[in-house]
């Protein structure tokens, strides 16, 4: 079984639209999926509190705000990937793709499932290498991208990796844009009501 699931994650990162296919055609109920979905976040966040438990943290490093909070961490993230995946979902059908919310919800659990098989490579070498760790940590953030776009092409039936790849580039400045608005939009409202 173990073997079985190393293997589907080396053929992920060698051949990622072929699983992606695979993985696009599983059929499980909403329920199943979504129960998934928050099963990787809590398993994703108790590895990088394992990880940030192995490193050691000297005065000058910052420390993120979720760390010290790994409920408000598994909400966050439940939250930021349940964004993703209906704006994977809703820009794709924007540009005429074809993929189910069902298929979309698969496909983004499978992403972050690969992304938790790094983090336990990760894992096991912050101990040893710690500096290799880092830059594996660096290289998986660059992969994650790279599977991103190739699982977008795949679940909507689109055809030109390049206009995907640049999609993708576009829709995130224009959702960091419209964060930022709102952000700014909130903090000024509470600031002059203050």
């Amino acid at each position: 079984m173990l073997a079985d699931f190393v293997k589907l994650v080396i053929n992920t990162i060698k051949n990622p639209r072929e699983v992606a296919l695979k993985v696009s055609l599983i059929t499980l109920p909403p329920v199943t999926l979504w129960s998934l979905v928050v099963l990787v976040v809590i398993i994703s966040v108790l590895l990088s509190e394992l990880a940030n438990w192995l490193l050691p943290v000297g005065p000058t490093q910052p420390s993120l705000i979720l760390i010290s909070s790994p409920f408000l961490a598994t909400v966050v993230l439940t939250v930021l990937m349940a964004i993703m995946i209906f704006l994977t979902f809703f820009i794709g059908k924007l540009f005429g793709g074809t993929g189910s919310i069902e298929s979309t919800i698969s496909i983004i659990v499978w992403l972050q499932t690969t992304m938790i098989a790094l983090q336990v490579v990760q894992l096991v070498l912050i101990p040893f290498l710690p500096s290799l760790a880092m830059v594996l940590g660096f290289l998986a953030g660059i992969l994650f991208f790279w599977l991103y776009v190739n699982f977008i092409l795949v679940l909507h039936g689109f055809t030109s990796l390049g206009k995907v790849f640049f999609g993708v580039i576009a829709s995130m400045l224009g959702v960091i844009f419209l964060f930022s608005l709102l952000i700014g939009t909130l903090i000024s409202t509470f600031s002059f009501g203050a």
